[in-house]
């Protein structure tokens, strides 16, 4: 058996010849692809030397890390405690390997005598140690440890829409345990017109019931129209008879008085009859000053109280002319953006959900929980990702480092690291006024949902066409969720705020940020161009070095509620 087995991926096939042979030299017997004899099978050898292997040596890159075939070796070796990784270059393991001791081979070009390559090999002569010794009679049934790599295989793939996996499995797995299987999600995915999409696209446009309920109170809230035609042709005439037949009375007595003053007669009487005119009238001298100042006519709010019960009923059943609707003030916007090449950015409305994934999720990895409820107060956050021309302004202004973008200024910023997403948002914060920051990951999930609890916020299954995948694509060229937000999967690996933990047993429940834990590691959400299907779900996250500038990290901003 040999000593050493290597998994890699082949776009790392001369970094793989260069660790071989150098393990070569150490006295080690190496076993890799290139090692295959003519007429050899190339699944059956290769499984063999895996299975029998001291160590599992598996180079990780960012091709590496996202190939199926080198994520389930990785699993046999860490089975059979034979696992011994080493980083050639910068890159996001996937997490359940991030725990493991790892080598740091990144910069290492050949020289044994370099101490990285010395704790290595010190690794593989401690896994080798570790090895059980192994019966050599070959057996031509599948063992216990084949059936471990094809159920590790298929549990990568059985969840996915791709025709190219699950022909490789049959390729691999002829007459496998999920061979009918395998032939039975190939016959469905070739079906000319497969009903579930058509009965999935009404889900797409999710209505922005959330974004639009602040204008609901207002129009419950207002009164009725009211028929303004008959009231004030009602008021004035009851007003203005009224006051007129007031006004001649008034005159009539103080003619009357000043008549008796004038004639003589008896000082008492005159006195008593002008006692009983009150003093304002006698500044309504002239007759026809009462109707230009009938409050009636000016007011006619102010003679509502001389119409009875019966005056009113009348005036409320007379036929009028239609009235006009109620104006409704306009509904706050949705979004807002700062400046020209400041990012758009979508209010979110507070509110508390459960956080996480359940416990039978497909896919569902045991750091996504325990599911807890989260009270998330208002908020900020990007439409979209931030896009190489608002990193491009930032650079101009000397504020961020220039990272050479020359295509589509709509494509998302990648090779971004943690540092560098706070550098730019303390740079929207001088230019603004507003205190931007990056999404808590509280915040980030919420927003991400836009109002659903499955495991993509259009359903609970992966569809092909919702997500960028496979190459970066400009911003919003995908269907926005239920908060009007777009890329939340795909397209860049988004950095959140808060320090990593392997669990939410202890996160804060009020939208905070979590700032104690890995602080050195920062947690990245919503999945990247190249990742596969089960890292595009909502509750998926990961974790990478605060420092690191990867190819697929971005990032969106955001700000507290206003």
């Amino acid at each position: 058996m040999p000593d050493v087995f290597i998994s890699y991926n082949r776009e790392d096939r001369e970094t793989a010849r260069l660790i071989s042979t150098a393990l070569e030299a150490e006295g080690f017997s190496v076993w890799w692809d290139a090692a295959l004899r003519a007429g050899e099978t190339y699944d059956e050898v290769t499984e063999q030397n895996l299975r029998q292997a001291g160590a599992v040596v598996v180079l990780w890159s960012k091709r590496s890390a996202n190939s199926k075939w080198v994520r389930a070796e990785a699993t046999v070796g860490e089975r059979s405690s034979t696992l011994v990784p080493a980083l050639i270059e910068d890159c996001e393991r996937p997490i359940r390997f991030e725990l493991v001791q790892t080598a740091d081979l990144r910069h290492w070009r050949g020289d044994r005598a370099d101490p990285n390559w010395r704790a290595f090999m010190q690794d593989i002569r401690t896994a080798i140690s570790k090895k059980a010794p192994r019966q050599t009679t070959p057996s031509p049934t599948l063992t216990s440890t084949d059936v471990s790599i094809e159920q590790t295989f298929w549990n990568s793939i059985k969840d996915g829409q791709s025709r190219s996996d699950f022909e490789a499995y049959l390729a691999r797995y002829p007459a496998g345990h999920f061979a009918a299987l395998a032939k039975n999600r190939l016959a469905a995915l070739n079906r000319p017109a497969a009903p579930p999409p058509p009965a999935a696209r009404p889900v797409v446009p999710a209505p922005p019931a959330p974004a639009q309920q602040p204008a609901q109170p207002p129009r419950a809230a207002a009164p009725p129209p009211r028929t303004p035609a008959p009231t004030p042709a009602m008021k004035k005439k009851t007003g203005g008879g009224l006051l007129i037949g007031t006004g001649l009375a008034l005159l009539a007595i103080a003619g009357v008085a000043v008549f008796l003053m004038t004639r003589g007669a008896p000082p008492d009487l005159a006195t008593k009859l002008a006692a009983t005119e009150p003093a304002p009238a006698v500044e309504a001298e002239p007759a026809s000053a009462a109707p230009e100042s009938s409050p009636a006519t000016d007011a006619p709010a102010e003679a509502e109280p001389l119409l009875d019960d019966a005056t009113t009923a009348a005036a409320e059943t007379t036929p009028a002319e239609p009235a006009p609707p109620p104006e409704t003030p306009p509904a706050p916007s949705r979004t807002l953006r700062d400046c020209d090449l400041c990012p758009e950015m979508t209010r979110i409305t507070g509110g508390t959900y459960l956080r996480g994934s359940p416990g039978d999720e497909p896919n569902r990895n045991a750091y996504e929980g325990p599911q807890r409820e989260v009270t998330v107060p208002a908020f900020l956050i990007g439409t979209y990702e931030v896009t190489r021309e608002e990193w491009n302004a930032c650079a101009a202004d000397g504020a961020c480092p220039d990272k050479g973008y020359s295509a589509d200024g709509r494509l998302p910023a990648l090779g971004v690291s943690f540092r560098e997403g706070e550098q730019f948002a303390a740079w929207l914060s001088k230019k603004t006024g507003r205190k931007y920051r990056l999404p808590t990951e509280a915040e980030w999930e919420y927003a991400a949902r836009g109002g659903t609890q499955s495991a993509y916020w259009w359903g609970d299954r992966y569809e092909a066409g919702r997500a960028a995948t496979g190459a970066p694509s400009p911003v919003g060229s995908y269907a926005a969720n239920g908060y009007g937000l777009h890329d939340v999967t795909g397209n860049a690996r988004e950095w959140v705020a808060d320090c990593y933990v392997n669990t939410y047993a202890n996160a804060p429940d009020d939208g905070s940020a979590m700032a104690q834990g890995d602080c050195g590691k920062r947690v990245v959400r919503g999945g990247a161009w190249s990742n596969p299907p089960a890292d595009l779900r909502v509750a998926n996250r990961s974790r990478i070095d605060a420092g690191v500038r990867a190819q697929y990290m971005g990032m969106r901003v955001a700000a507290d509620g206003d």
